[in-house]
């Protein structure tokens, strides 16, 4: 069974909230100005908690794990898969943008692809992440006692 950490707790409830984001734009109804305006609000708390555990992870967890002996290669790889993520991010908020201003399922479709087509990768990369992340804190918080 997998370790259980803070940061696989968040990855995993980023991943289940991208899912809803994904049903909810399906089943979006052309017109539905309220309901745009619910998942616009809902996009901006996700983006803000998303942007708010990065700059978390750049601020305190990567030092901590660069002194835990965290391979260079890896935070490097990290380092620039939260870049990808970043513009991303930029990239669904746009979408998510016009579709507040313009509430069409030709919009809902624009923010569904936008979010399908860039963090798929991005959540793969969180589950390979943990991986890492938990064998480093397994193999130095012993040394920490």
């Amino acid at each position: 069974m997998a370790q259980m950490s803070m940061n696989r707790v968040i990855h995993s409830a980023l991943r289940r909230d991208l899912g809803r984001f994904d049903v909810a734009l399906v089943a979006f109804v052309e017109g539905d100005s309220r309901r745009a305006e619910q998942l616009w609000t809902a996009w901006v708390n996700f983006d803000e908690q998303l942007t708010t555990h990065h700059l978390g992870e750049h601020n305190i967890v990567w030092p901590t794990l660069r002194h835990l002996g965290m391979k260079e290669d890896l935070m490097t790889q990290w380092d620039h898969e939260h870049d990808e993520l970043a513009g991303a991010l930029r990239t669904a908020r746009d979408a998510m943008q016009e579709l507040r201003r313009s509430p069409s399922a030709t919009n809902a479709k624009s923010a569904r692809d936008a979010m399908a087509n860039t963090f798929p990768q991005s959540c793969s990369t969180c589950k390979k992440g943990e991986g890492a992340f938990q064998s480093t804190l397994a193999v130095s918080a012993p040394l920490k006692r």
